[in-house]
């Protein structure tokens, strides 16, 4: 399967939420859980499924890269598929340089509950599973209470409009002590 990339003449609302952290995405960078798309044609694509014909084959509680080896790492769709979004978080901000960012975009489970539950066919993928659903408050708090992991708050918001948040992390400069 070939990967589509940004702009996607079929998904309007998977490009406004590219667009919210597009400005973030500058140097070498990595999307985690690509699935069939990637913001980007030169980014490094890691996906958990081989179907999805990443460039590395991996879970995201445990990726393949040494500390500090992207200028910023992008999770569409993705850490809500977790059973440990901790775990997650902390991998992302391990493979990112000082000051580079994590870019997150998570679904709103204010509007895609019924969606989900509705939908019981996941087309044999046992990989679509929810394991951590919020909304934009719930969200928020989450990350609030992860800034352990050395990484500042930069925006936090709306994505797609009815349908998904976002946000954008960056790692510090200066670790704390």
């Amino acid at each position: 399967m070939k990967p589509k990339f940004y702009p996607s003449d079929d998904n309007p609302l998977w490009n406004d939420e590219v667009e919210r952290v597009l400005p973030w995405m500058e140097g070498k960078g990595l999307d985690v859980g690509a699935g069939g798309r990637s913001p980007l044609a030169e980014m490094v694509r890691v996906d958990i499924d081989p179907k999805n014909e990443p460039d590395h084959v991996a879970p995201m509680e445990k990726l393949p890269f040494p500390d500090a080896s992207f200028d910023y790492c992008y999770a569409g769709h993705t850490l809500e598929h977790s059973k440990s979004p901790t775990t997650a978080l902390k991998e992302f901000v391990r493979v990112v340089k000082l000051g580079g960012y994590i870019l997150l975009i998570v679904p709103d489970r204010e509007y895609t509950a019924t969606y989900l539950t509705k939908r019981q066919d996941t087309g044999g993928n046992p990989y679509m599973t929810h394991y951590f659903e919020t909304n934009l408050e719930e969200f928020r708090d989450f990350l609030k209470d992860h800034t352990n992991l050395e990484y500042t708050i930069i925006d936090c918001g709306v994505a797609g409009q009815n349908w998904s948040n976002y946000a954008v992390l960056r790692k510090q400069i200066t670790p704390s002590q």
